[in-house]
């Protein structure tokens, strides 16, 4: 129930122009989950370091 809630609720308050880039703002929802699912480090911090390699990658391509 929290991932639908969570994932739901985005299209309401998410704005281009805010704070957080679609990017950033998919990190921490990924982080957020895998962590509630279960995965409080490891998974975690593997999304987040696959997400930095290929921003990383992008950006010098």
């Amino acid at each position: 129930m929290f991932i639908i809630t969570v994932l739901s609720g985005v299209f309401q308050w998410f704005h281009m122009e805010g704070p957080l880039s679609l990017e950033e703002l998919s990190e921490q929802y990924t982080t957020y989950i895998l962590r509630a699912l279960g995965s409080v480090g490891e998974l975690a911090d593997r999304y987040k370091n696959l997400v930095q390699r290929a921003t990383k990658e992008k950006g010098s391509a």
